[in-house]
């Protein structure tokens, strides 16, 4: 009688963890996708060279959305790796991707992709950033 008792309350323990368990991996899932979107992009940005790192090469290149500012140095890059199937509103909900490109020295520019996305009415965001030296 005690172990009937004894495996109902665990059963009971363990059903009641199941919805928090489902969230923090939902969490976790798109923080990874966000992750995952946002490291590509930049090292696909690096490749181009430090000279290429222009909206223009960008643009050609599909890294970018397009040649407009959508802030000082920043730019749109919602619907790169559209091919693939690996745009950010495809793979987060509500996902917005931009990158900025800053010139911080004499020979070297910094990379910063930002991803946002909304979870459950809340704002999230992944910021990665890179500098790219002239060799």
């Amino acid at each position: 009688m005690l172990s009937v008792f004894m495996v109902t309350c665990a059963g009971a323990i363990l059903a009641s963890a199941m919805p928090a368990a489902t969230v923090s991996r939902m969490k976790g899932n798109y923080l990874n996708k966000a992750a995952n979107f946002a490291q590509k992009e930049v090292e696909l940005m690096k490749a181009q060279t430090y000279s290429n790192l222009t909206a223009t090469k960008l643009f050609s290149a599909d890294l970018i959305d397009s040649t407009s500012t959508i802030a000082t140095n920043t730019y749109s890059c919602n619907n790169t790796d559209a091919a693939v199937g690996d745009r950010v509103s495809d793979i987060l909900p509500n996902g917005t991707a931009s990158v900025k490109i800053e010139q911080v020295d004499l020979e070297l520019k910094r990379i910063t992709l930002t991803v946002n996305w909304s979870e459950k009415g809340r704002s999230r965001s992944y910021v990665v950033g890179s500098l790219v030296a002239n060799l």
